[in-house]
């Protein structure tokens, strides 16, 4: 004679399994807010839009957030002398 199999399932074991993944995904979309694209005017190299080197992340494109810090504040201010600058916003600082 076998003995019979116990199958059970409790409310526990369910929410041990989903509450990790809810904060798992609640990190991940927390995360990819505070890790937005983004870089700042140094203008240590010289005015041109388009040389990394005067950026701190390098040449923004279409998913970076921009600050320009307050004119004459840098060696060099910004110019855009082309076309195909990008940026997701673009912040001026004021004095």
């Amino acid at each position: 004679m076998s003995l019979p199999t116990l199958h059970t399932t409790s409310r526990f074991s369910t929410t041990a399994r989903t509450v990790p993944g809810f904060f798992f995904l609640f990190a991940l979309l927390l995360g990819g807010q505070l890790l937005q694209a983004q870089t700042t005017w140094d203008g240590s190299d010289s005015n041109d839009w388009f040389t990394a080197a005067n950026w701190s992340a390098g040449v923004p494109d279409a998913a970076d957030d921009v600050t320009i810090p307050v004119p004459g504040s840098v060696s060099f201010n910004p110019t855009i002398g082309a076309a195909g600058a990008l940026a997701k916003s673009v912040h001026v600082q004021t004095s």
